[in-house]
């Protein structure tokens, strides 16, 4: 099960990071949901670096409220395995877009703790589409 997880982050999806998805603006988008890998306030950036992931994270955001909203997956509401399942693909691909981009912004030691965060975030959503409301 945990495969098919591995694109929610987001950050992402991170499940990720970090999308507020479906039928909202990207400015309501997934941070501080239990999508969110929280990638921006959980590590530290040179500003250059800050800028890059910013941007990366922006653009997942956008993509990931665009699946969200095509599946009918609320940010906001307990996880819906079946909807994060249906939607699993496309989530596995943006998570591995934005893995790429981020490797070429962060140092070894950074992307190895991006990838902690985002493993735990996918976890959390997992173990979230278990647990009763």
């Amino acid at each position: 099960m945990k495969t098919q997880f591995q694109g929610a982050r987001r950050g992402a999806l991170i499940i990720l990071s970090a999308s507020t998805f479906w039928t909202m603006d990207v400015s309501t988008s997934v941070a501080q949901t239990i999508y969110d890998a929280q990638v921006l306030t959980r590590m530290e950036f040179a500003p250059d670096q800050r800028v890059e992931v910013e941007r990366v994270i922006e653009q997942s955001d956008k993509i990931m409220t665009q699946i969200f909203e095509k599946y009918g997956i609320d940010p906001e509401a307990k996880p819906d395995f079946d909807k994060l399942a249906a939607a699993r693909h496309e989530l596995q691909d943006l998570e591995a877009l934005e893995k790429r981009a981020m490797k070429t912004i962060m140092t070894r030691k950074q992307f190895k703790y991006y990838l902690g965060l985002i493993q735990t975030t996918a976890a959390n959503v997992i173990r979230a589409t278990r647990n009763k409301p």
